[in-house]
């Protein structure tokens, strides 16, 4: 039996990636939509963070709901007077989750070797 879970999140973050770029930008868009290297980039790390984001909902509804949405701080064009003062909290937030699951699982193992 075939696994696509993993298929469907990478699917889903990469929708996500797409939409947390291209929404907020939806007036320079219609101007003029140049596809070059910092548009990959910002697709990429949109991508991989919206992937986090989707895997600690799978796991703990909560967290993901505040994954998805700290996602949104990244982003200059919504906060216009909080230029570069919120991508801080969405990096405190990941690095708090990451940390939650390297606990876990650290003590999952130190448990299971008593």
């Amino acid at each position: 039996m075939r696994n696509d879970t993993n298929k469907r999140k990478l699917f889903l973050a990469i929708i996500f990636g797409l939409l947390f770029v291209l929404i907020p930008n939806i007036q320079t868009i219609s101007e003029n939509l140049v596809i070059n290297q910092n548009l990959i980039l910002s697709m990429i790390i949109y991508s991989i963070l919206s992937y986090l984001a989707i895997y600690s909902y799978s796991t703990n509804k909560v967290a993901g709901i505040i994954l998805l949405s700290s996602i949104s701080f990244l982003s200059p064009n919504l906060y216009k007077n909080f230029k570069g003062e919120l991508y801080p909290i969405t990096i405190v937030i990941f690095c708090s989750f990451l940390g939650y699951i390297f606990g876990i699982k650290r003590y999952k193992k130190w448990k299971s070797s008593l």
